[in-house]
């Protein structure tokens, strides 16, 4: 797969690509080089080393979910950003499980991770859970019960647990809808006041 015109950005998406392609996530540079049908020295004007590498594959799987699931609440509130969410990190995780799994095991609490891609994904869900009257130290239990549910069932339907004749989509929504119902009634409404949020369908 002959490469023409390196630069980090390329040299980054071909990692990507070579990972989708061969399952191959603890790949060498080597590795790589042959991939591309280059000399592995040609990635030194570009990147310091693997390591290096590593950090900006990381960089741009936070971003990539991270920009999908702001642009999926863009006007949305309470239930129904939070919904959204739901969706688009399952959604990102089926489409996108090399950069899933990367997100993963990353260091999350990386300072300077967190400072250049200039986003937390824990964060767009406690941003969100503000809508709703919690004290700060529930709005983190709140967004971390919603991602580890949510992983659980990805974690499950990646697996092929799931084998019965029951559509996992509704089993999905099933479970959100009813992990809302934990949420306080009482809400903030726009101008700082409050409100109650609609139950009915």
């Amino acid at each position: 797969m002959p490469r023409q015109g390196l630069s980090k950005e390329k040299v980054v998406q071909a990692a990507i690509k070579y990972m989708e392609e061969t399952g191959n996530r603890d790949f060498t540079l080597k590795e790589l080089a042959a991939y591309l049908s280059i000399k592995s020295a040609a990635f030194y004007k570009h990147i310091t080393n693997l390591a290096e590498l590593n950090y900006e594959i990381e960089k741009v799987a936070i971003k990539k979910l991270s920009e999908a699931m702001e642009e999926a609440s863009i006007e949305k509130r309470g239930k129904d950003a939070l919904i959204a969410l739901a969706d688009t990190y399952r959604n990102y995780a089926k489409t996108n499980p090399i950069l899933y799994q990367i997100l993963l095991t990353s260091p999350a609490a990386n300072e300077k991770l967190l400072k250049d891609t200039k986003r937390s994904i824990g964060g767009i869900y406690r941003q969100i859970l503000q809508y709703y009257l919690l004290s700060d130290e529930e709005t983190f239990h709140l967004a971390r019960m919603l991602r580890s549910a949510i992983h659980g069932f990805i974690t499950f339907e990646h697996a092929d647990y799931f084998q019965a004749e029951v559509s996992t989509d509704d089993s999905f929504h099933y479970m959100i809808e009813h992990l809302m119902d934990l949420l306080p009634k009482k809400t903030i409404d726009s101008k700082g006041g409050l409100e109650s949020e609609s139950t009915s369908d």
